[in-house]
């Protein structure tokens, strides 16, 4: 039991972890899959494993943010029919076009360089903030030699082994600030 113990510790301390991209999947986008979030009935599944039942206060923030989905995948669907009467009146100017629709999608309307003149471009929708429960540090995956750890869980393959001690989850900060800077 020591053993398991002391190898556990050594798979989550010693051994360089690589953090999973930070995504954020709910099972009303069109893609699916069994990265980041997904709620099916009322059980939140976190990167594929199984997680925990929502509160009544996260049900009514999921319905909330899948009314904002619908009318933000509505908005982008106007977006996207304004680009291309643009394409087809002939204001597309090509690559110029894109990388400043890019840039519109990445840093706002002013861009990183202040403000442009985009008075004949169509502003791209906001989506939605995703659900408080699914945010940047439960959905976080480091995988390491054996084991993986999510959300201050360990685990070995898809099965739950242990959480981690608060010196462990000071120890997986610090390493996250490095990898980080």
């Amino acid at each position: 039991m020591y053993l398991i113990f002391l190898i556990s510790c050594a798979c989550i301390i010693f051994v360089q972890a690589h953090p999973v991209n930070k995504r954020d999947i709910f099972d009303s986008f069109p893609f699916g899959g069994n990265l980041g979030c997904v709620v099916t009935g009322n059980t939140l599944y976190i990167n594929g494993l199984q997680d925990r039942q929502l509160t009544p206060s996260e049900i009514n923030e999921l319905q909330q943010y899948q009314s904002s989905l619908n009318s933000f995948q509505q908005q982008m669907q106007q977006f996207k029919q304004q680009m291309h009467q643009m394409r087809d009146n002939g204001q597309w100017n090509g690559g110029r076009m894109h990388a400043r629709m890019g840039s519109m999608m990445q840093n706002g309307p002013n861009g990183p360089n202040g403000p442009q003149d985009n008075s004949n471009m169509p502003t791209p929708p906001t989506p939605p903030t995703r659900p408080s429960f699914c945010n940047d540090n439960v959905t976080t995956q480091y995988i390491f030699d054996g084991c993986k750890v999510q959300d201050n869980k360990v685990y070995i393959g898809n099965n739950y082994a242990r959480d981690l001690t608060p010196a462990e989850q000071n120890q997986l900060q610090q390493f996250n600030n490095q990898m980080d800077a």
